[in-house]
């Protein structure tokens, strides 16, 4: 699930001033199917206070997903 404990070598390792996502459409959450893997990676590392600041880019358009659109804004501002 982890990426054979890449995640967690991740987690353990000193903090980020700041993540830049490149195509952060990418981190996505689904009504039925739930969070990608690099949804709950970049989650995690939140969570642990491992970035300092996040930044997403994406050109991809919101589509109407109200669910994931809006769970990529909770990782900028929970």
């Amino acid at each position: 699930d982890n990426h054979r404990g890449r995640h967690e070598r991740l987690l353990s390792a000193e903090p980020w001033d700041l993540v830049i996502v490149d195509e952060a459409h990418h981190l996505n959450v689904d009504e039925r199917t739930g969070a990608t893997l690099g949804f709950r990676l970049i989650e995690r590392l939140l969570a642990a206070q491992r970035i300092e600041g996040l930044l997403l880019f994406s050109a991809t358009p919101h589509r109407g997903k109200d669910h994931g659109f809006l769970s990529l804004l909770e990782l900028l501002q929970p």
